[in-house]
């Protein structure tokens, strides 16, 4: 149970293995229905198998869409070039990231629409929501260029960053049915570099600083986003943009309570039913 202030909840910590693909583009095979695919029942796993191919890009490393009935058997398969993010939306469409933006199709599993950040931020691929009134959710990124040559970030590897490094920070954009925007939330004001998790730090020529990997909302429209590289948490008041409370890392206001282990590097942060919180915890060390 964790108490902070004048709020109490319940907070799940799971452990799972993300699988990862560097592949970008858009390209649809032919699907194989297995079974009978009608989706009118609920119950349905909805699953994207990567291949992580460094060397060469063959035919036979495409990524695979698969959906599951209840019973475990196969009743759509798809390889695609990319294809994350494949889930269907509270709204009943299916959606799925195809390299710029997302892809929107019905039950048939046909597109029949797209969304992806406007104004010069470009789609991030790990989470879109479409919300109970229509409005879509994204995560994007912006980007600027920083001299990192004086900072010891790579102090572990002995490495100093470049003079001109390439800086990744998120952007939640909200979007309404017609894709105008209607709501934007930077995370440029509010991380100090100096705060990161340091074992994400592989590349002195760009970071990817404040790695959004979900966003989800309350019934008041609160967004809850997830920072893997910082391990944090945090709850964001739709209505001002203020931030409403931080849990885990540097910048932490909450107390676990009978749990000295924090969560580190996590994955999907969600509200599967208020108060409770789920977050898959990776527990990197």
């Amino acid at each position: 149970i964790i108490r902070a202030g004048f709020f109490n909840f319940k907070i799940i910590f799971f452990t799972f293995c993300i699988l990862s693909s560097f592949e970008t583009h858009a390209q649809l095979y032919e699907p194989i229905i297995v079974n009978d695919l009608k989706l009118k029942k609920t119950g349905y796993y909805f699953l994207t198998l990567y291949k992580i191919n460094f060397i060469e890009k063959e035919k036979n490393s495409l990524n695979q869409q698969c959906i599951l009935n209840t019973s475990g058997e196969v009743v759509f398969f798809r390889k695609t070039l990319f294809g994350s993010d494949f889930k269907i939306q509270p709204n009943g469409l299916i959606s799925y990231w195809h390299g710029n933006g997302f892809y929107l199709l019905n039950k048939e599993l046909k597109i029949i629409d797209s969304v992806s950040c406007v104004n010069g931020i470009s789609t991030d691929s790990h989470d879109l929501k479409i919300l109970p009134n229509g409005r879509y959710l994204l995560c994007g990124k912006e980007r600027e260029i920083k001299d990192l040559s004086n900072l010891h970030l790579y102090a572990e590897k002995h490495l100093l960053g470049s003079k001109r490094s390439i800086v990744e920070y998120d952007v939640i954009q909200e979007l309404d049915k017609n894709k105008n925007l209607v709501f934007e939330w930077r995370t440029k004001p509010h991380f100090d570099i100096a705060n990161i998790n340091t074992v994400y730090l592989t590349d002195t020529a760009k970071i990817d600083l404040t790695h959004f990997n979900s966003i989800d909302a309350d019934s008041k429209g609160n967004i809850l986003v997830s920072f893997r590289r910082f391990d944090e948490l945090m709850k964001i008041d739709r209505k001002t943009g203020n931030i409403i409370w931080r849990m885990g890392g540097k910048y932490n206001q909450i107390k676990i309570l009978n749990d000295s282990i924090p969560f580190l590097g996590h994955h999907e942060a969600h509200f599967p039913g208020e108060p409770t919180i789920s977050l898959f915890d990776n527990g990197y060390s």
